[in-house]
């Protein structure tokens, strides 16, 4: 039963009927279905110490969850620590969870397919609303001159939100993927991967386009090596520069666009100078500067300082670890090897993406985690346990990669803003 409710509860999270259904308009549904949740998987034993321990990401987001609480403790607001907490914990719900129900092979594929039409919905909301104007959910698409944007509603109210929430699941549509973990055919993968991609291409969403042929050159780079990847590559770049707001004249340098995000990353720098080690606090990089950070990194370096950055980073790296892991065993079954390289191509997918987007607390990275541990659990359950122990190299690595990234903004910040200026 606690399986059930975890999916109904991440199918609440996506199409979100709570914003458009008037019936049920303003109810807290999502509050009273975590309820559900937590108390379903207690009542059946799911919640054990081994559950919870069995890779360090669990006890790094436990961590990181805190931390986010107390940097706006740290700058003076007392009360705005729960309400982060708070926040926060519609994450941490859907991430422990999935780790705690979604502990079997055919279990990840339900609840793989249950994700991928809930965005193949998405998607088709967003060819609605190019073509019309409106999609059923009553969510109008933005207009910029003679560009059209398709956008979703409530956490997908951006087109580059939307966009993000579609093409980290597009590596599991591609036929080598698809075939191998979700379906005995390709052909499945493929008509859901049709109007799911041209959903993507109808947010003009230049992160998710970017994203998108990451995705793409990821899967070829599997298939056919990296000489032929890169040349696949190249291809739908140029077909990429075809699309409106994707031209030439779109990307240069010297667009507002790009302008305002490396204002928006240089203020992000100096808010991380103002308070190194707990930053600004959980939500407050808008009450020091006029727009968010316009990149997932950034963002957490302002806000939660370096020691949250790093617990950040950590999350990534023990999660990349965990599906090393589990492709080197040789002991996996088959199955194994095409849903750690699907989410390989998710996390590829979602960094391009949050590169200019500000997702550093919403869930969809986190629901990859939590994918990459349900792998792990799964094995378990097949009698093969795989040794993961997080050690000190593992932390000095994850801190050593959070100074080589914030070197590379800070540097990157002032080239760019030369040649502005040149």
């Amino acid at each position: 039963m606690s399986y059930f409710f975890t999916i109904i509860y991440i199918l609440i999270v996506m199409i979100r009927p709570q914003e458009f259904v008037e019936a049920v308009k303003a109810w807290p549904i999502l509050d009273v279905m975590a309820i559900l949740c937590i108390a379903s998987a207690f009542l059946e034993g799911r919640i054990t110490s081994f559950a919870l321990g069995r890779s360090a990401t669990n006890k790094i987001l436990a961590i990181f969850w805190i931390w986010i609480s107390f940097t706006v403790v740290a700058n003076g607001w007392m009360g705005g620590g729960l309400q982060a907490f708070m926040d926060f914990a519609r994450i941490t719900i859907i991430f422990y969870l999935v780790i705690l129900t979604a502990d079997t092979f055919p279990r990840i594929r339900l609840l793989l397919w249950v994700i991928i039409l809930a965005t193949s919905a998405l998607a088709m909301q967003a060819i609605i609303q190019f073509y019309t104007g409106t999609d059923l959910a009553g969510a109008g698409a933005l207009t910029h001159g003679d560009v059209v944007q398709a956008k979703g509603i409530g956490i997908f109210s951006d087109p580059n939100d939307l966009a993000l929430a579609i093409v980290i699941w597009i590596p599991f549509l591609l036929p080598f993927i698809h075939r191998g973990f979700l379906s005995p055919t390709m052909w499945t993968g493929i008509i859901v991967l049709i109007p799911v991609i041209t959903g993507v291409v109808f947010t003009r969403s230049r992160g998710g386009l970017l994203g998108l042929a990451a995705v793409f050159w990821y899967y070829f780079y599997k298939r056919v090596g990296l000489t032929a990847s890169v040349l696949v590559l190249v291809v739908v770049f140029t077909l990429l520069l075809s699309i409106p707001r994707m031209d030439m004249d779109a990307v240069d340098a010297k667009e507002g666009s790009a302008r305002s995000r490396l204002d928006h990353w240089s203020a992000g720098l100096d808010m991380l100078k103002q308070s190194p080690i707990v930053g600004m606090g959980k939500g407050s990089f808008t009450e020091h500067h006029y727009r968010t950070a316009h990149n997932s990194f950034v963002l957490a370096l302002a806000e939660t300082g370096l020691v949250g950055a790093i617990l950040w980073i950590m999350l990534f790296f023990s999660t990349a670890r965990d599906l090393w892991l589990l492709r080197k065993d040789p002991r996996g079954p088959p199955e194994l090897y095409f849903l750690v390289n699907g989410l390989i191509g998710s996390l590829i997918g979602w960094h391009v993406c949050a590169f200019f987007l500000s997702h550093t607390y919403k869930f969809q990275g986190y629901l990859l985690m939590a994918l990459a541990v349900a792998a792990l659990r799964a094995m378990d359950n097949q009698g093969i346990y795989i040794d993961n122990p997080f050690e000190f190299r593992h932390i000095a690595w994850s801190t050593v990669l959070t100074m080589i990234f914030i070197v590379f903004f800070y540097f990157g910040v002032r080239l760019l803003w030369g040649l502005f200026n040149a």
